[in-house]
């Protein structure tokens, strides 16, 4: 698999675990959050899949959406798609 499939994989998963929380009625209280981080996911993966992804972030937008009521899962898997952009799409720029 590679980079590009590897990181798709990753956004579908976020994305399917959201999807799964906005059916959750303890989480329906976050459902306009969780609506707008499906949104940033999906352009995300559309950058991705048109390879015009915006490579000077430090970070990706979706992780400002976390929040600390938010269950481990979402945490975990919005860190490592962060994560795997940094680490393979992510290109400082010179000063």
């Amino acid at each position: 698999m590679n980079r590009k499939e590897e990181f798709i994989k990753l956004i579908d998963l976020g994305t399917s675990i959201i999807t799964v929380l906005k059916q959750k009625s303890e989480y329906h209280v976050f459902i306009d959050r969780y609506n707008l981080m499906l949104k940033e996911l999906e352009d995300l993966k559309n950058a991705v899949m048109n390879e015009k992804i915006v490579t000077s972030f430090i970070y990706l937008n979706v992780v400002k959406m976390l929040d600390h009521n938010d269950p481990k899962e979402l945490e975990d898997i919005i860190i490592k798609i962060n994560k795997f952009y940094v680490d393979n799409y992510y290109e400082e720029e010179d000063n």
